[in-house]
Formats: C-alpha cells, sequence, structure tokens
C-alpha cells in the first residue's frame, strides 16, 4: 500500500481500482455460471444455495482477502493495545515524579515562609533596602566628584586632570564607606575593629584636610575656605555614609543567609519548571495517544466501508447469477434457494470494534 498511514485521508487507489476490476469479474463470473447451470436446468427446486453459489462466494472471498492484507499492514502500525499499556506506563512515572516534585516543593515553599516572616527585619527586606538606598548614596558622592573637579580646575587643573582626580577621590570615599563594615569586620576583636575603624576616618580626614588646603588656595574670603572646617564637613558626609551603610548593609552572615535565600528561590523555580515540562510531557503523551487511536478508529471505519463495498458487489453478482438462469433455462422452475440469502463472505473487520 502506498499511503498506509494516510489511508485514513486519502482513498486507497489501487485498492479500490482492484476491487471494482474483482467486481466485473465476479459479475462476468456470475453470469457465466448462470448460463451453464441454466442449460442443465440447475439449481433443482431443492437444491442448497452453497453448491451452486460457492464460486461465486470463493471468488469474492478472495478479495475480502486482499483488502484485508492490504488494511492489515496498515493497522498493524497502530497496535492500541501496547500504545495504551505505553501510555499508562508513561503515566505512571510521570505521577510519581510530579509527586516527587511537589513534596520538594512544599518543603522549599515552608523554608522560604520562614524568611518571609521577618518582615523588614529580615536580610532579605535589608538587602532590598540597601538596594533602593544605594542610588541616593552613590548620587552623593557624584556631587563631592564634581564639586572637587570644579575646585580642582579653578586651581588651574585641566578638566581632564580635574576629573581624573576627582573620579579618584570619590571612588575611595565611595568604596571605604561602602566596605567599611567588611574591612572591620575581618577582625575578630572588638577593640580591633575599633582600632581600624578609626584608622579609616583619621586616614579619610587628612585626605580631606590636604584637599582643603588645595581648594582654600582658589576659595578665598570665606569661612569654608577654612582647611579644617572643609576636611571636618566632608569628614561629616563621609561618616553619614558610613552609618547609613552600617545600618542597611547585611553583614556577612546575613550576606550568607541572603546567598541561602537566592539558592532556595532559584531551587523552587527549578522545580516549577520541573513541573511544567512534566504536565507538558504527560499532555503531549495524551494527545499522541489520542492521534494514534483517531487515526485507527478512521482506518478501521474505510476498511469496513471496503467490506462493505465488497459485499454489495458480490450481492449484485448473486442477483446477476440468479437473473441469468430464471431467464436461461427451460423448465421454468425458480428454485427456493433464490428466495434465500446468499452464503455470508468471511469479513474481518465488519464485525471488530473500531479501537
Amino acid at each position: 500500500m502506498k499511503n498506509q498511514l494516510g489511508l485514513f485521508n486519502v482513498v486507497d487507489t489501487e485498492l479500490m481500482a482492484q476491487i471494482t476490476q474483482d467486481a466485473e469479474e465476479g459479475n462476468a463470473l456470475a453470469e457465466e455460471h448462470a448460463l451453464d447451470l441454466a442449460g442443465q436446468n440447475l439449481p433443482k427446486q431443492k437444491d442448497p444455495k452453497r453448491a451452486f453459489l460457492g464460486r461465486l462466494t470463493a471468488f469474492f472471498n478472495k478479495t475480502v482477502g486482499k483488502a484485508r492484507a492490504k488494511h492489515q499492514s496498515a493497522l498493524s502500525k497502530w497496535d492500541m493495545a501496547r500504545a495504551e499499556q505505553e501510555l499508562n506506563e508513561k503515566r505512571e512515572r510521570i505521577s510519581k515524579d510530579v509527586n516527587e516534585v511537589n513534596n520538594a516543593l512544599r518543603l522549599k515553599k515552608r523554608d522560604l515562609e520562614k524568611w518571609t516572616s521577618k518582615g523588614d527585619l529580615s536580610p532579605i527586606e535589608k538587602e532590598k533596602r540597601e538596594r533602593r538606598i544605594k542610588p541616593y548614596l552613590f548620587s552623593a558622592i557624584v556631587l563631592d566628584v564634581a564639586v572637587s573637579c570644579t575646585a580642582l580646575m579653578k586651581m588651574g587643573y585641566l578638566f581632564p586632570i580635574a576629573l581624573g582626580i576627582g573620579v579618584v577621590l570619590g571612588a575611595i570615599i565611595y568604596l571605604l564607606s561602602d566596605n567599611f563594615m567588611a574591612i572591620t569586620g575581618r577582625f575578630k576583636r572588638v577593640l580591633t575593629r575599633r582600632l581600624v575603624g578609626i584608622g579609616i576616618f583619621i586616614g579619610v580626614f587628612i585626605l580631606f584636610l590636604i584637599i582643603g588646603k588645595l581648594r582654600s588656595e582658589s576659595i578665598t574670603g570665606s569661612n569654608i575656605g577654612s582647611p579644617l572646617l572643609f576636611a571636618f564637613m566632608n569628614l561629616f558626609v563621609f561618616a553619614s555614609i558610613v552609618a547609613v551603610t552600617i545600618v542597611v548593609k547585611p553583614t556577612r552572615a546575613e550576606l550568607k543567609l541572603i546567598d541561602q535565600y537566592k539558592a532556595l528561590k532559584a531551587e523552587i523555580k527549578e522545580a516549577e519548571t520541573k513541573k511544567q515540562e512534566l504536565d507538558k510531557e504527560l499532555d503531549h503523551a495524551l494527545a499522541e495517544f489520542n492521534t494514534k487511536k483517531e487515526e485507527r478508529e478512521k482506518l478501521m471505519l474505510y476498511s469496513k466501508d471496503c467490506e462493505a463495498l465488497i459485499v454489495s458487489y458480490y450481492e449484485s453478482a448473486v442477483q446477476t447469477f440468479i437473473s441469468v438462469n430464471i431467464q436461461r433455462r427451460s423448465d421454468g422452475v425458480i428454485p427456493d434457494m433464490f428466495s434465500e440469502d446468499p452464503p455470508a463472505l468471511t469479513l474481518h473487520f465488519t464485525n471488530q470494534k473500531s479501537v
């Protein structure tokens, strides 16, 4: 069969041509057989029908066999019992996997509730606050860079050099303030941490004092020109940034908790994605099975239609046999068998369930 799998969509022209040809030959055989028997005034009144219609029955049974061979070959591609077994096995496996994923999700979401139940004091919320405040702190540094750059240009520095120095100073201030807790937190003893913190403030103060002295040479006639006052003002800004950072920036221990939280969120997302994939796999398996079932149903219906067509040609040939025999016999007898149904063909698909 050229189109076995597409038989339910496109009529098998080769098979239909074969059935039509057999019908013509069967009709000719019926007429020839009827003439032979009519010359002998056969069949007799009470003769059994099989004795005289056996040739026609056998001929059309061969046609049924030809159609069966082709259809059976196509239908063997759609072993629904095996397909259903495979579907059930896949459904059972997917159901087991989904249950495992659901159990894992419940445990992970229960752990997640521990994080979300702490409100604004939780490390997660603290990290969020830090992200919200950081742009403002960075803006303050940018403003300081702009002021430093302007002052340096008034002292005669070219803009690229003034900008470069301002950026370096701003970066130092930003990095020191942003990492103040990380630097001091490296030391275990409280006294050591305090001494390191004081050292950082002294170093920054000296840096501001030097810059203030340079600025004071270009800004005269005002109190702001005092290097000491300028250094204290900038130290206050630096201390303010450090204080805000200490309040909003997570500690090292909190950062570890945040990493665990993010890992937990990633695991939950991965589990949910896995569940969606399993659901899609099951939907695909069901759709594939239903498609096979529908295709086999259509193929089975077509097979039954072919057998019904062969039966109609067979019955037409029988009527030809009866008509010719009655017309050509000389005794005028109409055998009883002519009023009976002809012997049934041996059909394969007609009495089967579609699926």
